[in-house]
């Protein structure tokens, strides 16, 4: 069987000193140590990520059914886009063992059928007054689908007949 490699992506996670998607600020600083925590995990290959935060259990434990992915490389950029955390994923999909990580099967398809996808983190950690973070550690890293506006329902209002153009 000739087999595929697995698919690889980058996604943005986060924006340093900017809040995040639930009003969190994570400073420069804490991410820093975050990202040396991440490259242990990398190393140990040991930093997964689901779809959604479908994969996450009650107690912040990722569930193993629901894995879609596991992390590679994770990035701080600099000049135009300083402060910007990336992270290279690669898919879990197996074709030789096809429903082992069902969710990686769904990230394959997503991809191939252009939708596009952001990264999502998921940490563990403590908060001051006004939602920054005073340190954390990523739990994993999730991918959520970008909000896109459908075509058709771009255009409010009535639609105007053949007649009417």
């Amino acid at each position: 069987m000739n087999k595929e490699p697995p698919l690889q992506m980058r996604v943005v996670v986060l924006t340093c000193d900017k809040p995040t998607a639930n009003g969190r600020v994570y400073p420069s600083e804490v991410v820093d140590k975050m990202i040396r925590d991440a490259r242990r995990k990398i190393k140990n290959k040991t930093l997964f990520g689901a779809l959604g935060s479908d994969g996450i259990n009650s107690d912040g434990t990722l569930d193993m059914r629901k894995l879609s992915h596991r992390v590679i490389r994770i990035i701080k950029h600099r000049g135009k886009m300083k402060g910007v955390v990336s992270a290279d994923i690669q898919s879990l999909f197996d074709m030789t063992r096809p429903t082992a990580f069902p969710n990686a099967y769904l990230l394959e398809n997503f991809k191939r059928a252009g939708m596009e996808m952001q990264g999502v983190s998921c940490s563990v950690g403590t908060l001051t007054k006004g939602n920054v973070v005073k340190e954390a550690k990523f739990t994993s890293i999730n991918i959520a689908l970008k909000d896109k506006p459908n075509d058709s329902l771009r255009n409010s209002g009535k639609r105007k007949s053949k007649t009417q153009m």
